[in-house]
Formats: structure tokens, C-alpha cells, sequence
């Protein structure tokens, strides 16, 4: 049986785009430190590698999101407008997300 649990979840960045994440949360714990999973270019937040980190981080007592930057994986927007800039502000609504 596994230490955590994950959920799909949705949240928005500043320009209204959905962003797609999986929120990973060990069990019987709360209010626990947590970690913003981020790939790289041209990857999601279902790579497997970001998969086993997420559940290893759970299994030591942390949280953890991992996240399609807007226009990759599920998330909404388009990739050729996509910039370093951008990817910066999704991380920041990701934290705010995180943060409520």
C-alpha cells in the first residue's frame, strides 16, 4: 500500500492559461514542507523520472507538485510563445497554488 497520495489538479497562471500538476502528499501528515517539480524543454510533469521523485519525496514526509509549464503536456497555451520569462511566472503561481 503506498505512504501518499496524488491528485490531479488544476491552477492558473497570470495570463488565465489552465496549468495541469499532480499534487503528491505523504499520508497521515499535514501541513508538511513541500517541492515544485519542474521538467525541462519539450518534457511533462509525467515523465517517469519526476514520477519516482514525487513518491520517494513522499515516502520522506514531503510534499510535491509537479507541473506542465503552460502550452506542454495537459496545460493550456501555446509552446512557441512559451519563454524563460513565462515559465518563471507559471513557477510563481504554482508557489502561490501551493502556498493556500
Amino acid at each position: 500500500m503506498a505512504n501518499y497520495s496524488e491528485n490531479y489538479i488544476d491552477f492558473f497562471n497570470a495570463k488565465k492559461e489552465r496549468l495541469a500538476g499532480v499534487l503528491t502528499l505523504p499520508k497521515y501528515t499535514t501541513n508538511v514542507p513541500a517541492v515544485i517539480i519542474c521538467h525541462g524543454f519539450a518534457k511533462t510533469k509525467s515523465e517517469r523520472k519526476f514520477v519516482e521523485l514525487s513518491r520517494f519525496l513522499a515516502d520522506k514526509g514531503l510534499a510535491s507538485l509537479r507541473l506542465d509549464f503552460s502550452g506542454q503536456g495537459e496545460s493550456e497555451g501555446d509552446f512557441e510563445k512559451l519563454t524563460i520569462q513565462k515559465e518563471a511566472s507559471d513557477l510563481a503561481c504554482a508557489f502561490s497554488f501551493l502556498s493556500k
